[in-house]
């Protein structure tokens, strides 16, 4: 079955993250066509990226009202439900999720966040072990494993994991504050240059700003540096060390 182009526009416009133009284009064509599953199923992701948990499971239920067979639908669904704080859920649907599409890494993902929700650490680091031989070069999935590893009690590894993540994206912000929450991590001027230079990209989220501004504020702050090469250094580090005092972290 061809896309509608609004459609194919909509896709594109989620890929890039401009949730507001994918709105602008979703909402008339579900006016035109309420029974169209893909169109809901993309209304759904805006929804949960926005934070609007609720929402999303509603137009992802109304989904798989229209059409049951929709696996996509499906492992979405599970994975807010997952974000929801309702793994128990989320797990049974994986499990029709897994009978309609056996190989798919991306469904051996989530399970492996879901059992990990639930308690089931090592059944979890198995599953995601079994994604990373199938997908070596995926940094948020070495970086899922490296915060599974750290909650056994693994920190080497965990280290190792988020340090796989980092030499693949520099930028993910969250993997820098993961190690600046370890605190038998030392960052080296490596480091500290990869910092500089994520935060100097005009592309960086937000988000990932947020935890690299932290990150870096901390590598300075254990150094005792008191003066800074650039303004972003100079914000990062003043940044770092004020959520290091409001933390306790010493």
């Amino acid at each position: 079955m061809r896309w509608h182009p609004r459609l194919v526009e909509a896709a594109k416009a989620l890929n890039e993250n401009r949730l507001d133009i994918a709105e602008r284009l979703l909402k008339p064509h579900l006016m035109e066509d309420p029974f169209d599953v893909r169109a809901i199923r993309m209304l759904a992701e805006l929804a949960a990226r926005l934070g609007r948990l609720k929402d999303s499971e509603v137009l992802l239920r109304r989904a798989l009202e229209i059409d049951p067979n929709f696996t996509g639908a499906r492992a979405n669904l599970a994975m807010v439900l997952g974000r929801l704080g309702r793994p128990s859920e989320a797990l049974e649907l994986l499990d029709g999720v897994f009978e309609a599409e056996p190989d798919r890494v991306g469904h051996l993902n989530l399970k492996a966040a879901t059992l990990g929700r639930l308690g089931d650490f090592e059944q979890a680091l198995m599953l995601y072990e079994q994604v990373l031989s199938r997908a070596p070069n995926q940094p948020r999935v070495l970086m899922s494993y490296g915060h599974m590893l750290k909650t056994v009690g693994r920190l080497g590894d965990s280290v190792a994991a988020y340090r796989d993540a980092i030499a693949i994206n520099p930028a993910l912000g969250e993997v820098w504050w993961s190690l600046a929450n370890l605190k038998t991590v030392e960052f080296t001027d490596e480091d500290i240059a990869a910092m500089e230079a994520a935060l100097a990209r005009s592309d960086l989220k937000d988000d990932d700003r947020f935890h690299v501004e932290f990150a870096l504020g901390k590598a300075f702050h254990d150094r005792g540096r008191g003066t800074r090469r650039s303004p972003i250094t100079r914000r990062a580090t003043s940044f770092g060390a004020n959520i290091i005092r409001s933390m306790r972290i010493t």
